[in-house]
């Protein structure tokens, strides 16, 4: 199966900010695919394949705050 996390500007920003990061995680919390953004990326996405039964996390990061959400199909 295809996966494809993407994060988007919100309240009527054109891009996202500078130096924001996105991870994905796989089940021991170990980073496997990142980006980060620039300062004018309307939008940053990354793709992957998993199967069903599989787990991931996505982590966000931007300065000193970060967000883990973790799935399993």
């Amino acid at each position: 199966m295809n996966i494809i996390v993407e994060l988007h500007p919100t309240n009527g920003q054109e891009y996202l900010p500078p130096s924001l990061g996105i991870m994905i995680l796989d089940e021991e919390e170990t980073a496997v695919m990142e980006a980060l953004t620039k300062n004018d990326n309307p939008k940053i996405s990354l793709e992957f394949n998993a199967a069903l039964g599989d787990s991931f996390g996505v982590k966000i990061v931007w300065r000193d705050v970060s967000v883990t959400e973790k799935f399993r199909l």
